[in-house]
């Protein structure tokens, strides 16, 4: 039985047909319009098996697909925009760093474990926004705490108040306990919030023991909280007169005495005097005050330097649950209120999420919706024939052979448990220059049964790259020039030169795609792009007797640009 949230995540998908896929994935790549379909089906079979009968549903397996075709032509931009456009669980990871169990080096199954990671990391970004207004209500009263402590509770009057006191003791309103803390605002307690601590004509306030004070907080409007002492019995008499005379200064400064009332007009002022520091916390007038937060300490470990270089991964997940078993270490640390907002909103969203519930949600989409992009794949792919099977081919037919069980459906053991591969999508790629698919193991090309080869760029498709994409780089250089305060317009016979030159520049060298676009491009506006913070706001227009006379001597010097395009 599917969670809620992953039934949400379904139903995502319901709302996708190919043929929107397909119109979603046009928005940022040009051309290659059989891939997108191909890929396009298979993201929607996802939701077409989840809404087959129970009896047939566990035996449809996903279309697992490989992307033919050079480098720069949009295997992986179809495969990363595909994940985020479908909200399912994604990686990317390249065939060729995998090794043949007994070799050093990763196996195959950490693709899966970097998946579950991939969704763990998911699944709690969607909690986080769900109690992301709790936390920060909850954030915001423990700065308050830090900011104003709350005034401790106890008896009236202690034992030795002073024989003429007043009805309110002396000076200020009653206060808490000797030893206690209250809190009172500025004006409340005296004048000005800056005033000396001296009684009226120059006659020093009494200094009472420190067996016999109390902490007394002032906030001034402006947020600054002063700490003083105020006195109990006969000296607090002294202190209330000089605190009712001359007034409440800073640190030490504060003259009050306990009475016999009760604690509750203090408990009031404390709240008044906290509502109105809250309302400067939340105007962010208070971010650069200094706090302490308790903080848990995350240095280095033991098993951290017991832990070798290039160990298997079962011992790092080993080793982190030792880590996760060992005694947490917290200390204090004086941070800005800016900072301890960033430290205390992580422990209050850590309170609130149920992680076993984050853990249990991510498994099931790995299981139902998750999708693996090997990249590289025909770096694996050892010629096979009269010629193949020696050297380094054993080796990469031994990745295929430990690569062919995560494919075809296994359990693979991870840190939050076990996971099923039978219904994870695995989208390959590879360019196949040197080998070709039939170079694989015929195992392995079996659980590949869809392949697409994705066409080479021409001019034409250079021009539509650069102009109709909405993250075109013609739009982004223009968002950069934008940023010192100028203006980049590309004319249409400049667009037509940039890509002239780079599917000229293609032909002659090595063909990287779309790819040779930005090489282009950093070369025709380096110097633009230099100079600009010096040149001021004109202007800046890009046509196609500018693109030759940058270019010119680049282009037509092989050997600079064999080393610059």
């Amino acid at each position: 039985m599917s969670s809620k949230h992953t039934q949400q995540a379904l139903q995502k998908l319901a709302d996708l047909t190919p043929r929107q896929i397909v119109a979603e994935l046009n928005r940022y790549i040009v051309g290659q319009g059989e891939a997108k379909k191909s890929v396009a089906i298979a993201l929607r079979n996802r939701w077409r098996r989840q809404r087959a009968p129970d009896a047939i549903r566990e035996e449809i397996s996903p279309n697992n697909i490989i992307l033919i075709g050079p480098t720069g032509v949009g295997k992986t931009e179809i495969a990363r925009r595909l994940a985020k456009l479908s909200g399912a669980p994604f990686i990317k990871v390249e065939a060729s760093k995998f090794t043949e169990v007994g070799y050093v080096g990763r196996d195959v199954e950490g693709m899966v474990r970097d998946l579950v990671e991939s969704a763990i990391d998911m699944v709690r970004t969607e909690r986080e926004s769900e109690v992301e207004d709790l936390a920060n209500e909850r954030v915001d009263e423990r700065l308050l705490d830090l900011l104003l402590p709350a005034p401790a509770t106890g008896p009236s009057a202690g034992p030795n108040a002073g024989p003429n006191a007043g009805p309110n003791g002396a000076g200020a309103a009653g206060a808490p306990a000797s030893g206690a803390t209250r809190t009172v605002a500025a004006g409340a307690a005296a004048q000005t919030p800056h005033a000396p601590a001296h009684a009226a004509g120059g006659v020093p306030a009494a200094s009472p023991s420190a067996g016999d004070r109390d902490t007394v907080f002032v906030v001034s409007p402006r947020g600054d909280v002063s700490v003083g002492a105020a006195g109990t019995g006969d000296r607090g008499e002294a202190a209330g007169r000089a605190g009712g005379a001359g007034g409440a200064g800073g640190v030490g400064g504060v003259g009050a005495a306990t009475g016999n009332d009760s604690a509750s007009p203090d408990a009031a002022r404390y709240q008044r005097t906290r509502a109105k520091l809250k309302q400067l916390l939340l105007d962010g007038q208070l971010e650069g005050r200094d706090v302490e937060v308790e903080v848990t300490h995350t240095g280095p470990q033991m098993w951290d330097v017991m832990l070798p270089q290039g160990a298997p991964e079962g011992m790092e997940n080993f080793m982190e649950m030792l880590q996760e078993m060992s005694p947490k270490r917290k200390k204090k640390r004086s941070v800005k209120v800016s900072e301890a907002r960033r430290i205390l909103m992580e422990q209050e969203l850590d309170k609130l999420i149920d992680h076993e519930d984050v853990t249990g949600d991510a498994l099931e989409r790995v299981e139902k919706l998750g999708i693996i992009f090997l990249d590289e794949i025909d770096k694996i792919a050892g010629e096979r024939g009269p010629t193949g099977g020696g050297g380094p081919d054993v080796s990469r037919e031994g990745v295929q052979r430990d690569l062919l069980p995560i494919v075809e459906g296994s359990n693979v053991q991870t840190k939050y448990g076990m996971v099923k591969t039978d219904h994870v999508l695995f989208i390959a790629a590879g360019a196949f220059h040197v080998s070709k698919p039939s170079d694989l193991i015929p195992e392995l090309q079996g659980r590949f049964p869809i392949r697409v080869e994705l066409k080479p760029l021409t001019e034409e498709d250079f021009v539509r790259i650069m102009t109709e994409p909405e993250n075109a780089l013609t739009k982004q250089y223009a968002a950069l020039v934008e940023a010192e305060g100028a203006t980049l317009t590309f004319t249409e016979d400049g667009i037509a030169e940039v890509a002239r030159t780079a599917a000229q520049v293609n032909q002659r060298m090595e063909n990287i795609g779309a790819r040779r676009l930005h090489t282009v491009m950093t070369t025709l506006l380096e110097d633009v792009l230099y100079e600009l913070p010096d040149r001021g706001t004109a202007p800046i227009v890009v046509n196609a007797a500018l693109v030759s006379e940058r270019l010119r001597s680049v282009v037509e010097d092989e050997d600079l640009r064999r080393y610059i395009l």
